[in-house]
């Protein structure tokens, strides 16, 4: 009767682990935007969509200034299905859909010029994220490997 009750929880335990998935935040059509801006410094950025598209901009505000001219470096054309695999479900991780809109903008005084911003488009439906830079916040594992994921591609 032991053996038979202690098998039982172990057939629910084991059905009930198989069966808890991540559950997706993404539509088949999306698109994607990310861009880090350091004001009349720096600003990267870097677009992708459910069509593998991707563009990448990385503009040198200081350099540009200083020698009068605006170079910015562009990279743009079609991800290879590695690299959009990776970039999606990373993306699907960071739940984009389930983050605030705004993030270290209550405080009084900005300490720091760093300004990110997202924009998830899917559903006809389009979400912001505004964060201005603070080491002090926290954001989930998932969401800060793919920023630093992002930032890689865009160097790339």
């Amino acid at each position: 009767m032991r053996r038979a009750y202690l098998f039982g929880l172990i057939c629910l335990l084991v059905v009930g682990l198989t069966g808890c998935k991540h559950h997706s935040t993404l539509s088949d059509k999306f698109s994607f935007e990310y861009s880090m801006e350091s004001f009349h410094q720096y600003k990267v950025s870097y677009f992708f969509d459910s069509e593998r598209n991707y563009k990448s901009e990385v503009c040198n505000y200081n350099m540009d200034n200083f020698e009068k001219k605006q170079r910015p470096k562009v990279h743009e054309g079609k991800l290879s299905d590695t690299e959009f695999e990776k970039l999606r479900d990373m993306l699907d991780k960071a739940n984009i859909p389930a983050m605030e809109e705004h993030y270290g903008f209550d405080q009084d005084q900005r300490t720091y010029d760093i300004i990110i911003q997202l924009m998830l488009e899917q559903n006809n439906t389009k979400k912001y994220v505004e964060i201005q830079y603070d080491e002090n916040q926290k954001f989930k594992k998932d969401f800060l490997d793919f920023i630093t994921e992002l930032n890689k591609s865009v160097k790339n």
